[in-house]
């Protein structure tokens, strides 16, 4: 695949390698999401033990908090982006093929463990996809790469609850650990070739990056954004859905309906479509959407009127994370680039990790509402953070 940079350049979406890494991406994420809907109710199902559900699930965020930085660090140190992607599907299959093996909790905990520790290649994988872009359009390439993420989470979602109601709560974690085989197959079909750079920065400079005062903006506020989303969710939404009498299909429609609106919106913000609108209001815009309509879900009188804020979420966290992916690019060199998306990436992982946790601790305490509130204001809480940052464009 080549490109020029000049006016007729040939896009790189249409190239054949980038097909058949962007059908990676799409496998991988489905592996690790197809248990989502559905996990929480499982953990419950087979223990009885709200708070356990909680720290399984949040132990997806706490592996990819410890290990997004050093597994970015390695892959610079070791100059490999392939082989070290292809490692993050292997941990992915065998996230979901522990759940295979035993209901015991610390094995439960310790599956969804290793599929965070997939997921902490994203810092790998998203610098090698950038690289099959010429600069200009890197901002473009990280909104195809949400984009396919989050359309394969609309596939894993939507059929997450069917796979549960026809074939038993396993189906999900069978079809998730050949999702992820199939992905290593398809990254190592992909050339690496002339995508390497090698970092010239030193100790002092790394230190320079990590306290930036501006990724320290970015990554708080995605810390807070992914707080709120994996409280609600990926947690407490399944199991409130239930109580107003959801199915497991309903679960799974739920879900998909809120990645679909995500997906969407992540494509918009890989097109030209959004070219008008600066990177802080798209950014504070989606702040507010899924702040208020998370504190508008316990307040709606059915399943079918949780759609509506549920599908706003959705947008809003479209919007705003991938405006901060683009800013945790801003003001860094090349050679910084991979270690301040690592930092921000490893921060935000702390969001997903006490999101979770948290969750499972207040609805046992105070009851489920208090999730809903609690999530919904920290979601705005995010919002006097975003002056003042660096332009994107």
């Amino acid at each position: 695949m080549k490109y020029s940079g000049g006016k007729h350049a040939v896009e790189p979406f249409i190239s054949p390698m980038l097909m058949l890494f962007n059908a990676g991406v799409f496998l991988f994420w489905f592996s690790n999401h197809v248990p989502s809907p559905i996990l929480p109710l499982y953990i419950l199902d087979v223990t009885g033990q709200v708070q356990l559900s909680g720290l399984v699930v949040g132990a997806y965020g706490m592996a990819q908090l410890l290990l997004r930085i050093p597994v970015g660090l390695l892959s610079d140190r070791l100059g490999d982006r392939k082989r070290l992607t292809v490692a993050g599907a292997i941990f992915a299959s065998l996230g979901c093929l522990g759940f295979l093996l035993s209901t015991h909790p610390a094995l439960m905990f310790t599956s969804r463990f290793l599929s965070g520790i997939g997921a902490s290649f994203l810092v790998v994988f998203s610098v090698w996809y950038s690289s099959f872009f010429p600069p200009a359009m890197a901002h473009r390439a990280m909104g195809q790469l949400v984009f396919w993420g989050s359309l394969s989470q609309v596939a894993a979602n939507l059929s997450s609850g069917w796979l549960a109601h026809e074939f038993g709560w396993l189906a999900p974690f069978q079809v998730g650990a050949a999702a992820a085989i199939g992905a290593a197959f398809c990254w190592m079909g992909v050339s690496e070739r002339n995508t390497y750079q090698s970092s010239r920065m030193n100790c002092k400079d790394m230190i320079s990056v990590i306290f930036s005062r501006h990724l320290q903006k970015i990554s708080l506020m995605g810390a807070l954004g992914m707080f709120a989303t994996f409280a609600i969710i990926y947690t407490s939404l399944p199991v409130h859905a239930k109580a107003m009498g959801a199915s497991r299909i309903d679960l799974g429609l739920l879900m998909g309906w809120n990645m679909i609106t995500y997906s969407g919106t992540a494509f918009l913000m890989g097109s030209r479509t959004l070219a008008g609108f600066s990177t802080q209001r798209i950014l504070q815009s989606g702040l507010c959407m899924s702040g208020i309509s998370i504190l508008l879900m316990p307040i709606m009188t059915s399943v079918w009127a949780l759609y509506i804020p549920v599908g706003i979420q959705g947008m809003g966290r479209g919007l705003f994370y991938t405006a901060l992916m683009a800013y945790a690019l801003i003001p860094f060199s090349p050679e910084q680039k991979a270690t301040a998306m690592g930092v921000f990436q490893a921060v935000y992982a702390l969001g997903m990790m006490l999101g979770p946790f948290s969750a499972g601790w207040i609805a046992q305490g105070a009851g489920l509402l208090w999730v809903f509130v609690i999530a919904g204001l920290g979601n705005l809480a995010a919002l006097p953070a975003s002056r003042h940052l660096e332009a994107a464009h």
